[in-house]
């Protein structure tokens, strides 16, 4: 079993409009850390997202392996008005995934856009949408062979924040079609460890972000909040875990100095074996 070590460009990303057209310099710093892969989203790929044999191009010149595109649409998943929308974006994504063997389609955590979820009457209504939409696209993914998983988030306006938030998620999808990628930061800053989430469904994470963060708080370095990586880390090891373990910076070095906040990832995790 290898573990491969991937990075998120979202610490580029969550600087705005910055960093959009510069990916050959986030792939400089990425592969410079060390990384083996990235994970990037269709908002930094732009037009390379219909343009895979471009993205191929660069990312094998600097020796790296595409882990996984992240998928996030402007209506959260869970407006059924923009259904149409919705899937014709994830058409283009699954094309762009699938010239990338062994890459994964993530689909970002549903939101209640401009509300917050439990002031929101349509609960009910947008959680169903959500997971509609995970197992269409999952559905629309499988000729290809594209794999899916869904990557829940812990933004204020995020349908999947609490533990019986995640439970009801993980219950609603269908294990055959659709696996869990979790972040340690984001199930951090709810209301549960991110080990014993990672204990209950080893089985079931295909993929992993490794994100630090102080319990219901803020983000943090890697190594020093409360997400308890080492211990997520051994865990999915022992379980037989052979996905990627992507590194992403939302903590305010890594908003400061993104290279420099990705570098010390890599020797974090370096030092832990991987």
């Amino acid at each position: 079993m290898t573990i491969r070590v991937g990075c998120q460009t979202y610490t580029w990303q969550m600087h705005g409009d910055r960093w959009l057209g510069r990916l050959d310099e986030i792939l400089d710093a990425i592969a410079d850390a060390g990384y083996d892969g990235v994970e990037t989203t269709w908002q930094m790929l732009g037009p390379l997202l219909d343009r895979p044999n471009r993205a191929a191009s660069l990312l094998e010149r600097r020796g790296l392996a595409l882990a996984a595109l992240a998928l996030s649409p402007p209506s959260g998943w869970s407006d059924a008005s923009a259904e149409a929308a919705d899937l014709a974006l994830a058409e283009r994504a699954i094309r762009f995934t699938a010239h990338f063997p062994g890459a994964r389609l993530g689909l970002g955590g549903g939101r209640a856009i401009g509300g917050r979820p439990s002031e929101a009457a349509d609960y009910d209504a947008r959680f169903a949408q959500m997971i509609r939409m995970y197992h269409r696209v999952a559905e629309a993914a499988r000729t290809p062979g594209v794999a899916v998983y869904v990557h829940p988030t812990s933004t204020a306006d995020s349908l999947l924040r609490t533990r019986a938030d995640y439970e009801r998620l993980v219950a609603a999808l269908d294990p055959a079609l659709v696996g869990l990628g979790p972040d340690t930061a984001h199930v951090t800053r709810g209301d549960e460890l991110a080990i014993d989430f990672v204990r209950r469904h080893v089985g079931r994470i295909v993929h992993i972000h490794l994100k630090d963060a102080h319990a219901g708080g803020d983000y943090a370095t890697m190594g020093t909040g409360d997400a308890d990586i080492p211990g997520v880390a051994r865990v999915l090891a022992e379980g037989g875990y052979d996905g990627w373990f992507i590194a992403e910076e939302e903590s305010n070095e890594g908003g400061a100095d993104p290279r420099a906040a990705v570098a010390a990832s890599r020797r974090y995790l370096r030092a832990l074996g991987y």
